[in-house]
């Protein structure tokens, strides 16, 4: 008999495959993180392991990394299961051994089936009609590695240097046009549907609304959020919280704290707590929702100061737009999961654009849902207009077109190179001088002081969010360890150093800015990531990074705004465009860390 390893935390996938698996004749070994499923190594020989990538105390990537250090275990098969279409983690996953993979979100046990059978070189089973209640239609075409979150950016990611994953996508004209999964209609009722379970109280929107507005009037806020006394109660606790620099006496009512605060602190704190009671509390593939929470009051907060500190109109709500900026995309999300994944599969297969996709397929486009998730949660249209401009600068990689969003756009990515991020799929990109100057009339904007700023942050969101000891816990672990890896980064000299990148990279790693490529001498001991404008750049072509490569057993990772100049044959590192998301970034100086130990060992 056959043993299969499922390692896995939530139970409510762990134990029905387990039970599945032993009806199907296998034997069933479970562990719920890959510490624990590292013990169990130690004492059986499983012949196959089905492995979820996202888990507490160990995740999928750490115990892929010790186990395969094992030459006992060097060459047992390992599926992946991921709840995220998230493309950089099952390369990732591939690179360090996994032969195969299954979306959550898509998951049969017939096809789990079939893939085991297929790895342990066994005879596929007698054909069975598909169980009424599976998640999976017999037409469904099956997700590929190349199908990741391409909604991050609208378009397709080119796969890292040296990655496992070729592209399979058939000739043109050889695939089957996409089937309609909705219309239109039936899209929009769905939308409405849901954003009625989270459609603000009526004290709360109009919160939001005399928030927005630029008349509003100190008695105006005062009163409305004394008609709530749980609004009420939330604000005034956040406001004597050292989170918000409260000091002295306790303060006990509206008009009292917003004497002490001022308008705009108190104006900030009931807008957050009527923003963050709407959002989901959990999802099905690990959303966390405190760091989502701290997500959103970071760029709340920067979207602020970075209008502040400029010649923006000072009247626009920008940290109103910051706090709402991802509620529309997250309940999308949350309501079309399954279908978004087939258009992802259907983009990459075909090569046709999202929008076409989302037209054919859904019978309208994500951002014109988006925009009426929005619209439906009583959004006024001065947030919901900048946050729209935003979503679609991200779809098509272009400069927003609204002026507040062009800050939301630079206050978003900088949260993520803080690490303040919502997950590790969250991306960031680099900006130019000329971006910046026009976003906030100063190329160079000040960044906040990091560890100064997360901590700020973290108290405001312990405040506001009423989190539970474990959210907390969750909050303080880093969201990607540190390594001992030493970056060169050749930054573009018209690249503003208002960078996101360098931000994460030095969050991960240490790191030595430079405008220029290393010579070979001063390559030695380092790993590069090269930032440029394009690969045309002075400095960066491809014929410049090629000879950089040469250096012996340097890896690089080379990011642009634009491919703009066809790359020769046997380039050995390709350019990628970004956003990259920091999922990527961590893998790649965990490896150029492995890279820049080895020496040591062989010395040893």
């Amino acid at each position: 008999m056959k043993t299969i390893l499922v390692v896995d935390d939530m139970a409510i996938f762990r134990d029905p495959i387990a039970i599945s698996l032993r009806a199907a004749g296998f034997g069933a070994v479970c562990a719920t993180n890959g510490k624990e499923a590292l013990e169990i190594l130690k004492s059986q020989r499983p012949d196959l392991v089905l492995l979820d990538l996202g888990m507490p105390v160990m995740d999928g990537f750490g115990f892929l990394k010790a186990m395969r250090a094992e030459p006992e275990s060097l060459h047992v098969p390992v599926i992946c299961l991921t709840a995220q279409a998230d493309r950089q983690r099952v390369v990732d996953a591939v690179a360090l051994g996994a032969k195969d993979y299954i979306l959550k979100s898509r998951f049969s046990m017939t096809e789990m089936l079939a893939r085991i059978r297929k790895r342990l070189d066994m005879p596929a089973a007698s054909p069975q009609a598909p169980a009424p209640n599976s998640t999976t239609p017999p037409d469904a075409p099956r997700a590929t590695p190349s199908s990741a979150s391409a909604h991050q950016s609208g378009g397709s990611a080119p796969a890292p240097s040296g990655s496992p994953i070729r592209s399979t996508a058939p000739a043109a004209g050889s695939v089957a046009a996409p089937a309609a999964l909705l219309t239109r209609e039936q899209c929009l009722r769905r939308v409405d549907s849901a954003a009625h379970e989270k459609t603000m109280s009526g004290v709360a929107a109009k919160v939001i609304a005399v928030a927005a507005a630029p008349t509003s009037e100190l008695a105006d806020l005062a009163s409305l959020i004394a008609c709530d006394p749980t609004l009420a109660t939330r604000v005034l606790r956040a406001a004597n919280s050292a989170a918000c620099g409260h000091k002295g006496g306790t303060i006990v009512t509206i008009p009292e704290a917003i004497r002490k605060m001022g308008f705009a602190g108190v104006r900030n704190l009931a807008a957050s707590v009527a923003v963050l009671d709407v959002m989901p509390k959990t999802l099905p593939d690990g959303f966390s929702a405190g760091r989502w929470w701290l997500h959103t009051l970071a760029v709340a907060v920067l979207s602020e100061r970075l209008a502040g500190a400029s010649a923006a109109d000072t009247s626009a709500p920008y940290y109103l737009v910051g706090l709402c900026h991802d509620l529309g995309d997250l309940i999308f999300h949350t309501c079309f999961a399954t279908e978004y994944t087939r258009i992802i599969e259907a983009h990459q297969a075909t090569g046709r654009t999202m929008s076409e996709l989302e037209l054919t397929m859904l019978g309208v486009t994500a951002p014109e849902l988006i925009a009426h998730i929005l619209g439906r949660l009583g959004l006024p249209e001065a947030i919901r207009t900048p946050i729209a401009s935003h979503q679609k600068s991200i779809r098509t990689r272009t400069q927003p077109a609204d002026p507040v969003a062009r800050i939301l756009s630079l206050a978003d990515s900088c949260c993520n190179g803080m690490l303040l991020a919502s997950s590790l799929s969250s991306t960031v990109c680099s900006f130019t001088r000329a971006s910046c100057k026009q976003s906030v009339a100063n190329e160079s904007p000040a960044i906040p002081q990091t560890d100064e700023f997360r901590g700020e942050i973290l108290g405001l969101t312990v405040a506001l969010a009423r989190l539970s000891a474990k959210e907390e816990a969750d909050l303080l672990a880093p969201l990607f360890p540190r390594t001992s890896a030493r970056i060169w980064l050749a930054r573009d000299p018209r690249l503003s150093s208002f960078d996101p990148i360098h931000e994460a990279l030095s969050a991960m790693a240490d790191v030595t800015v430079n405008n220029r490529l290393p010579t070979a001498a001063e390559a030695k001991g380092c790993a590069a990531v090269l930032a440029s404008t394009a690969t045309s750049a002075k400095g960066f072509t491809a014929y410049e990074v090629g000879q950089l490569a040469a250096v012996d057993g340097m890896p690089i990772l080379w990011t642009t705004e634009q491919i703009d100049t066809p790359m020769p044959a046997g380039l050995p590192v390709k350019p990628q465009l970004w956003p990259l998301t920091l999922s990527g970034i961590g893998h790649f100086l965990q490896e150029a860390e492995k890279s820049q130990a080895a020496p040591i060992s062989k010395a040893a």
